[in-house]
């Protein structure tokens, strides 16, 4: 499988933005919503799944930044990529106060957060508890332990979002909207195909191995997340992350 490279991304930036506009027409069509949570931002522990697309227009935002704003973004994914499932974490964009610090560029995952009918959610929260129990026991055939109350948690699925203005939208029209999310990956089938099986959309894998390589970026996880579970150590951690250069 050949990886994505920061030419690749510099390339199609600039080549993607009649589908950025495209995404974010589609985005319009969704109603505003507000969180009645009493803990904003519990629910960006994790990073949101992502298109290859929205993933492009997370870049081109980055890109636009200035040097000082992007190292420490590019940083931020990069310590969420070596410490997840070891220590809990939260999205790099996610603010101290609990906003948004990309809210007008989130991905569709997170703007139909809270949205989909509770049976439905419900269902995606157990699958992802399951999916957490398989990465346990995957680690564990590496010889590394996981913190189990870290590794496997899941909030319950969020029941405190507010639709304004409209009627909520059932599962089917939101279902109708996200696939014509993924219909704009069909543009660039074979970087999204790299995305999706490379880096199982993973943006902070794929911003590791941007930064690292895939096989460097690999071995720094596996070596950060033995030394934070079997020595309580983030030296290796704060050296690494010290080193790392801003790949675009």
């Amino acid at each position: 499988m050949l990886l994505i490279s920061a030419e690749d991304i510099q390339t199609q930036i600039d080549a993607a933005e009649p589908l950025i506009n495209k995404l974010q027409k589609l985005y319009g069509s969704l109603p505003k919503t507000r969180c009645q949570c009493e803990r904003p931002g519990q629910c960006c522990m994790f990073l949101p799944q992502m298109t290859w697309i929205e993933a492009l227009q997370w870049f081109g935002y980055l890109k636009a930044l200035g040097p000082g704003e992007k190292e420490n973004l590019v940083r931020r994914f990069l310590l969420f990529f070596l410490t997840n499932p070891a220590r809990q974490s939260h999205c790099p964009f996610l603010a101290d106060d609990g906003s948004c610090g990309i809210y007008e560029h989130r991905p569709f995952a997170c703007r139909a957060y809270g949205m989909w009918s509770h049976s439905y959610g419900r269902q995606q929260t157990d699958q992802s508890r399951e999916g957490k129990k398989a990465l346990v026991a995957m680690w564990r055939r590496y010889g590394i332990e996981l913190p189990e109350d870290v590794a496997t948690h899941e909030i319950d699925y969020c029941g405190k979002m507010i639709v304004c203005g409209k009627k909520a939208f059932t599962d089917s029209r939101l279902m109708e909207l996200l696939s014509k999310v993924y219909q704009l990956d069909d543009a660039q089938p074979d970087l999204q195909q790299r995305f999706e099986n490379g880096y199982q959309s993973d943006f902070s894998a794929l911003m590791a191995s941007l930064v690292w390589g895939p096989r460097k970026a690999n071995l720094n996880k596996y070596a950060v997340i033995k030394d934070l579970v079997q020595k309580n150590s983030d030296v290796r951690l704060k050296k690494i992350l010290a080193r790392a250069a801003v790949p675009f």
